[in-house]
C-alpha cells in the first residue's frame, strides 16, 4: 500500500499553507487524512440529534467502489442518486459520487455532484450534511480557480450552519477549513483563533485525539506557509507525538517528514538527523509494500544536500531513485533527480549531473521557484562552462540564504506585531480600570480607601509595564548597534566600528604615553579568485583570511574589515619594529593557513600585503591609517606579498605620494562587491 496514494483522495483542508508558499521541499500530505475523519463522522459515537448524515446502503456502496471507468461513474449518477427518495440519502451519495469524481481528476463534474448536494440540502432543515458538502464544493473551487473569494464564501456558510446546529465535529470541521482563508499575515490572528476554537471544542465535547492532531497539523501548515518555521515545527511536532502514540503510522511518518523539512530550515541539525533515522526505522519495519523506504531515503538526501555532505546526499537520492516504482509520486521522484545532480556538481562530477538533468522532467516541478536555475545549470552543463555551474551553484546557495534571511524576517514581524498587540492589549486593559475607577469614585465615595488601593495597583502594574517596555527598548538598542558594528560577512569589526574603537585606543595612547602601531592589510589578487571561481569562493577567502589573522592577535588587540578585500589590525604597546615583527607573522599566517580546497581538488591559495605604521602622530588615529596605507601601497606596487613600513615610504608626504585613497564606508558584506590589485 502507497503510503501517500491512499489519502490523496481524501486529503483536503490544509490545502492553501505550502501550494502558496513555495518554500523548497513540501510536506508529504499536507492535509493527509482530515478529510478521512471528516467523512467517518457518520459512524462516529458523538453523533447527537442534530446528526443527519444518511448511511448508504451496502449495495450501493459495493457498487458505487466497484466502478473503474469514468463513464460507468456518469452512468452511476444518473441512476442511483434520481433513484432514492430520501433526500438525506440522496444528498450523501451525490457527495460520495463527487468523490469519485474527483478521483477521477474529473473537478468539473466533482463540482456538479457537491453542488447539487448543497442545492438539496438546502431545502431542508440546518444538518450536518450540510457543513460537509458546502467543505467538498468550496474545496473543488479551490482547485478549479484558487481565488478565496470564489471557496471563501462556502466556507464561513459552512461555519455559520455549524453553529446553528451546535454539531461539535461539523463545526470543528468547519473551523478548520475556514482557518485557511486566513492564511496571510495580515490575517494570521484570524487563522489561529479558528483553530484555538476548533481545538477547545475538540477537548469539551472529548473528541478522539486524532481530531487535536489535526488541528495540529492545520496549526503547522499554517505556520509554514508564513515561514514560521520553529512555530511551525513545534505544532508538527504535538501531532507527530498524539498519531505516534496511537499508531498511525501514515500520519506520523508525514509528520516525521515535515519535522524534517523545518528542523532544517532551523538549522536544527541534530533534530533532524534524528527524525530522518526514525523515518528509516518506520520502513524497516513496515516493509516494501509501501513507499516508506523512498521518502526515508529522500529525506535522508536532502538533509545531506542541506549539510554539505555532498557523498552521502548522492547514495541517499540514488537509494530513493532506485525505489522510484514503489511510489506514484512523480513529483519527487524528478525532485530526487534533481537534487541528486545538485549534489554531483558540488563534487565535480559533471557526466552524473548532466545525466540527471537530462533524465528530469522540469514540468513535473515548474511551480517550484526552489529550481528556477535549472535552466542555468543545464545550459553550464551542455555548453562545459565551468564558471557557469558554479555561478549557478552560487546562485542556487544565495537562494537558500535568502530563505533564511526571509525565515527570521518573518520571526522578527510576527513576534514584532504579537508585541505590539499585547502592549495595545495592556494600555487598553488600563484605559477601562481608569474609567472604572472614576464611575466607582462617584457612585461610591464613602469607599475612597479601597479605591485607592486599587488605583496603587493599577500604577505599580504601569510602572512594570514601563520598567518592561524600557529593558526591552535598551535590549533592542544594544542589539542594533551591535549589528552596526559587525561585518555581516566576517563577523568581525566593520569600518565605522574600527574608526570608533581605534580613535579611542589612540587617545589613551596619548594620555599614557604609550606606542600604538596599525597594520593594514590586503589580499594580493582577488579579483582573480572573484573571476576565476565565483563570488562564493572569494566570501570563503575572506572569511579563512578573518580565521588566520584572528588565530595571531592577543587580547586586547583589534581586528576590523575596512572593506572589500583590505583589513586592518591595532596593535596597542606596539613600536613600528615590533608591528613588522608581527606583521610578518600575520602575512605568513595568511600565506599558509588561509588557502583552502575547492569543489574537492582545487586549491584555492592566495596572498597579503601589508603596510605599519606607529606612533602618536598629530593627525590622530588617521594620519596613522594613512601612513599604514601608503606603505601598503608600496608593498604592492613592490611585488605583493610582503610587509613594509611607514619608515620605507621615500616621502613623508604620504597623503601627496600617490597613496591609495580608503573607501569611506565598506564595500558590502559579500566578495561579489570586491575587487583586487
Amino acid at each position: 500500500m502507497n503510503f501517500l496514494s491512499v489519502t490523496r483522495f481524501r486529503d483536503r483542508v490544509a490545502e492553501l499553507a505550502y501550494t502558496a508558499g513555495g518554500r523548497g521541499t513540501p510536506g508529504i500530505g499536507l492535509n493527509f487524512t482530515l478529510n478521512n475523519w471528516m467523512r467517518g463522522i457518520a459512524a462516529a459515537l458523538l453523533c447527537g440529534a442534530a446528526c443527519t448524515l444518511a448511511a448508504v446502503p451496502d449495495a450501493l456502496q459495493a457498487e458505487l467502489d466497484a466502478i473503474d471507468s469514468l463513464p460507468d461513474l456518469q452512468d452511476f449518477d444518473a441512476r442511483a442518486a434520481a433513484g432514492q427518495a430520501d433526500p438525506y440519502l440522496r444528498a450523501e451519495l451525490l457527495r460520495l459520487i463527487g468523490y469519485q469524481y474527483e478521483n477521477f481528476n474529473a473537478k468539473h463534474l466533482a463540482y456538479d455532484a457537491f453542488d447539487r448536494s448543497v442545492r438539496l440540502l438546502e431545502t431542508l432543515p440546518p444538518s450536518d450534511q450540510l457543513v460537509y458538502s458546502l467543505g467538498e464544493r468550496s474545496y473543488i473551487s479551490y482547485l478549479r480557480t484558487g481565488d478565496r473569494e470564489q471557496y471563501c464564501p462556502d466556507r464561513e456558510r459552512a461555519v455559520s450552519v455549524a453553529r446553528e446546529i451546535a454539531e461539535p465535529e461539523a463545526l470543528v470541521a468547519a473551523l478548520l477549513r475556514q482557518a485557511f482563508c486566513f492564511d496571510q499575515a495580515e490575517t494570521m490572528q484570524r487563522a489561529m483563533g479558528d483553530l484555538q476554537e476548533a481545538m477547545a471544542i475538540a477537548r469539551e465535547a472529548k473528541l478522539a485525539q486524532g481530531a487535536q492532531a489535526m488541528i495540529f497539523n492545520a496549526s503547522g501548515n499554517l505556520f509554514r506557509g508564513l515561514q514560521l518555521s520553529d512555530r511551525a515545527y513545534s505544532a508538527y511536532h504535538d501531532a507527530y507525538l498524539i498519531w505516534r502514540e496511537q499508531g498511525e503510522v501514515p500520519d506520523y511518518f508525514n509528520m516525521l517528514h515535515n519535522l524534517v523539512g523545518e528542523a532544517i530550515l532551523l538549522g536544527r541539525w541534530d533534530d533532524a538527523e534524528q527524525h530522518s533515522r526514525s523515518m528509516a526505522q518506520v520502513a524497516q519495519r513496515e516493509g516494501n509494500d509501501n513507499d516508506y523506504a523512498f521518502f526515508s531515503y529522500f529525506n535522508e538526501g536532502r538533509l545531506a544536500l542541506a549539510r554539505d555532505q555532498y557523498p552521502r546526499a548522492e547514495q541517499a537520492f540514488s537509494m530513493a531513485l532506485e525505489l522510484a516504482a514503489t511510489t506514484v509520486e512523480t513529483r519527487f521522484v524528478a525532485r530526487s533527480r534533481l537534487l541528486r545532480s545538485a549534489a554531483r556538481l558540488w563534487q565535480g562530477n559533471l557526466a552524473g549531473a548532466r545525466e540527471d538533468l537530462l533524465a528530469y522532467q522540469p514540468g513535473a516541478l515548474e511551480s517550484d521557484g526552489e529550481f528556477v536555475f535549472y535552466d542555468a545549470f543545464t545550459n553550464a552543463l551542455e555548453s562545459g562552462d565551468i564558471q557557469g555551474i558554479l555561478l549557478a551553484l552560487n546562485n542556487w546557495r544565495q537562494g537558500e540564504r535568502d530563505k533564511r534571511i526571509a525565515f527570521l524576517d518573518s520571526n522578527t514581524r510576527y513576534f514584532t506585531g504579537e508585541h505590539e498587540r499585547q502592549v495595545a492589549a495592556y494600555e487598553s486593559d488600563l484605559l477601562k480600570q481608569r474609567l472604572a475607577l472614576q464611575d466607582l469614585e462617584l457612585a461610591r465615595a464613602s469607599d475612597r480607601t479601597r479605591l485607592a488601593r486599587q488605583s496603587n495597583l493599577i500604577l505599580a502594574l504601569l510602572a512594570a509595564i514601563l520598567v518592561g517596555l524600557a529593558s526591552w527598548l535598551v535590549y533592542r538598542l544594544r542589539l542594533h548597534r551591535e549589528l552596526a558594528y559587525t561585518d555581516y560577512l566576517t563577523g568581525i569589526a566593520n569600518r565605522a566600528r574600527v574608526f570608533e574603537r581605534g580613535t579611542q585606543l589612540f587617545q589613551r595612547a596619548l594620555r599614557k604615553d604609550q606606542a600604538l602601531a596599525v597594520v593594514l592589510i590586503d589580499l594580493d589578487h582577488f579579483k582573480t579568485i572573484n573571476d576565476r571561481y565565483g563570488h562564493d569562493v572569494g566570501d570563503r577567502a575572506l572569511r579563512s583570511t578573518v580565521a588566520a589573522l584572528d588565530s595571531c592577535l592577543r587580547s586586547g588587540e583589534l581586528l576590523g574589515r575596512l572593506g572589500g578585500e583590505e583589513f586592518i589590525v591595532v596593535l596597542p604597546r606596539h613600536t613600528l619594529e615590533q608591528a613588522r615583527v608581527r606583521a610578518e607573522l600575520l602575512r605568513r599566517a595568511v600565506k599558509e593557513r588561509a588557502c583552502f580546497e575547492h569543489a574537492g581538488s582545487i586549491r584555492v591559495e592566495f596572498t597579503a600585503s601589508m603596510g605599519v605604521a606607529a606612533g602618536n602622530v598629530a593627525g590622530g588615529f588617521q594620519e596613522l591609517v594613512n601612513r599604514a596605507d601608503a606603505a601598503l601601497y608600496g608593498a604592492k606596487s613592490g611585488g605583493r606579498d610582503r610587509v613594509l613600513t611607514a619608515l620605507d615610504v621615500e616621502t613623508p608626504e604620504v597623503s601627496v605620494v600617490g597613496s591609495r585613497k580608503l573607501p569611506r564606508s565598506g564595500s558590502g558584506d559579500s566578495a561579489a562587491a570586491t575587487g583586487g590589485v
